[in-house]
């Protein structure tokens, strides 16, 4: 692990500050994925009232994350989940569409 003594525990707060002011807000949040959500990205996005990515984004669950789980269990359920956490798969901002998990799915616009 690179970094100063204690920069993982300061980085694992803001994370979960981050996540409980979604989850606490009293207004809808959109959220945009715009580049691969992985690990505790996909807890983030499955905690946004309304969710549309671009068709190059992806969420996946790149190592066995056990926290990470219950939130793309909301996502994918149980099945889905479980491929996604023992083979790295990772599913596209189209897919994503196709599954009905996002509002929209957008191209890249340059």
């Amino acid at each position: 692990m690179n970094g100063a003594p204690g920069e993982a525990w300061e980085l694992n707060w803001h994370a979960r500050e981050y996540f409980r002011a979604i989850v606490e807000c009293r207004k809808s949040i959109i959220g945009a994925i715009n580049f691969p959500a992985l690990g505790v990205g996909i807890a983030i996005a499955a905690s946004y009232d309304i969710l549309v990515a671009l068709q190059d984004a992806s969420l996946g669950l790149p190592e066995i994350c056990r926290s990470a789980r219950p939130h793309a269990m909301r996502l994918f359920g149980h099945s889905k989940t479980r491929r996604m956490m023992l083979t790295g798969e990772r599913i596209s901002g189209s897919k994503l569409s196709l599954l009905g998990i996002l509002e929209a799915c957008v191209p890249k616009v340059n």
